[in-house]
């Protein structure tokens, strides 16, 4: 599964790099509709974050290691940072910036996503030596 995960993470970033070569130099506009699909498209990472973040919220949750909840974390607060601040970007400064935000967003989203199915694993894994 980490495998899997390393190799299309480094196999997206190939589009990142013909993106960053065809970008525009200067900032985008509210008039764009490149401006609105990011928006939408940094509300569904924001969405997607929430909802893979919140069974951290339930009693499972005490069977995480220490480090493993701190990752857990870390990784929802960035990726939902990086998707609010998409949007923000992309009118100030060039648009690629923006667009390298919301790439960084859906990367800290896979690797929590990652994380909690490793630690879903290790819970479950757990329970049946349990039993």
């Amino acid at each position: 599964m980490i495998a899997i995960t390393f190799l299309a993470g480094v196999g997206c970033i190939v589009p990142l790099g013909l993106a960053w070569k065809h970008a525009p130099a200067e900032a985008g506009s509210l008039q764009d509709s490149d401006f609105w699909l990011l928006l939408q498209t940094s509300c569904f990472q924001v969405l997607g974050l929430g909802l893979a973040f919140a069974p951290m919220f339930r009693k499972a949750s005490d069977h995480a290691l220490l480090w493993s909840k701190v990752l857990i974390y870390a990784l929802a607060a960035l990726g939902t940072s990086c998707s609010i601040a998409a949007p923000i970007v992309y009118i100030k400064v060039p648009v690629i910036w923006a667009f390298l935000l919301s790439f960084f967003s859906a990367a800290f989203q896979i690797c929590l996503t990652l994380e909690l199915a490793l630690f879903a694993d290790a819970v479950w894994s757990q329970e049946q030596k349990l039993d």
